[in-house]
């Protein structure tokens, strides 16, 4: 596998990871919730904002990091 398809095959796994980690989220708030006899007083909304705005960057990293390698490849 080639660098680049390897780098798209990670960004849809890590994309597809942070679908699964959101959903994830929403149901242990939702469980704590429901065991806990308390009102929803979390905004579960903003906690699923902050868990993509986290995989956001850690994607802008990975791809700086793959256009790094780019240039490192290119020099050689």
């Amino acid at each position: 596998m080639d660098s680049e398809t390897l780098a798209e095959s990670l960004i849809e796994a890590i994309g597809a990871a942070q679908d699964g980690a959101r959903d994830r989220v929403q149901e242990m708030v939702t469980e704590l919730m429901a065991a806990t006899g308390l009102p929803a007083k979390v905004d579960t909304e903003a906690v699923l904002e902050k868990v993509g705005a986290i995989g956001d960057a850690a994607r802008r990293r990975f791809d700086e990091h793959h256009d790094d390698l780019n240039e490192v490849r290119r020099a050689f």
